[in-house]
């Protein structure tokens, strides 16, 4: 893929991530009898948005998602304009990837699985990788 192709990806993944995000957000201040990502106990987006793990000082963590997947997505279309802002993109990018840690221990703490979380975790997975392939491309 070239470079544009890479970047109008990560957009569009951006643009996913958001949609989901703002779902898990609506999910956490509305309570859902029966959620579509509720299976059982093992696997439940009740269990897991509205644990003690899906707030960082008060904000959901869902909420954090949306900034992120907003300010990823700008900056993703900066980039089209200026390729010397790769840098910044792979620091939020590497930002993200490692809060991931945080929400899959989360999960394993609560021995339940967030499955619309886990599409969240795989769109950043996959940002940071693209984003890491850029970088290391980059202009000279």
């Amino acid at each position: 893929m070239k470079k544009k192709q890479l970047i109008n990806f990560l957009i569009v993944l951006s643009v996913l991530g958001l949609v989901v995000s703002t779902y898990l957000t609506y999910h956490h201040f509305t309570p859902l009898a029966d959620a579509p990502c509720d299976v059982n106990d093992s696997v439940s987006c009740s269990i897991v948005n509205r644990s003690s793990y899906a707030e960082i000082a008060g904000i959901p963590v869902a909420i954090l998602g949306i900034i992120w997947f907003v300010v990823f997505g700008l900056l993703s279309q900066l980039i089209k304009q200026r390729s010397s802002l790769i840098n910044y993109l792979t620091f939020w990018s590497t930002a993200g990837f490692i809060s991931l840690f945080y929400y899959i221990y989360a999960e394993w703490m609560l021995r339940s699985i967030c499955l619309y979380c886990t599409i969240v975790h795989v769109i950043v997975l996959i940002q940071f990788v693209i984003v890491l392939y850029l970088h290391k491309n980059k202009p000279k």
